[in-house]
């Protein structure tokens, strides 16, 4: 099932050097007032969105990067719950998987998108709108962008 994530520089920095998605995410505390996921504190955990139209509650800024994974139904019914995200200073509760880092396959990883512009929630509903203001990444048709380990 595609699912969907958004990235920072730094994040994406990592996943082309290290073709790896373990040192990815972030550490959180339970705050049941914002969501219905259960973290361990020494985890790092990635969230993604089961809607791609509920990345704009999230950070869509220029120089982020849009990721599509592709992973297993059954995987990701482990990690199901409800966020809370405020957008235009209304609480809305959301659908998306916390996962932790160590247990993402970097073969889901599909696609990365470059946000060439910053990318709003009505831009997410007119997806001819949203997808001008973005760039391909990752694949590039005909082109590795990624090497193997030991590899020059």
């Amino acid at each position: 099932m595609k699912v969907y994530r958004v990235c920072n520089k730094e994040e994406f920095d990592i996943i082309m050097d290290e073709r790896s998605l373990i040192n990815i995410g972030g550490l959180y505390e339970v705050i049941s007032a914002l969501n219905t996921h259960s973290y361990k504190s020494d985890v790092r955990y990635m969230h993604f969105f089961k809607r791609l139209v509920d990345i704009g509650l999230w950070d869509t800024e220029q120089d982020h990067y849009i990721c599509t994974y592709d992973m297993p139904e059954t995987f990701l019914d482990d990690y199901q719950g409800l966020g809370t995200y405020y957008f235009y200073n209304e609480s809305i509760d959301v659908f998306e998987y916390a996962i932790p880092s160590s247990l993402v396959s970097f073969d889901y990883l599909k696609k990365i998108q470059h946000i060439d512009e910053f990318i709003t929630w009505d831009d997410l509903v007119n997806s001819n709108r949203y997808r001008r203001k973005l760039t391909t990444v990752y694949p590039v048709r005909g082109l590795s962008l990624f090497r193997r380990k030991g590899s020059n």
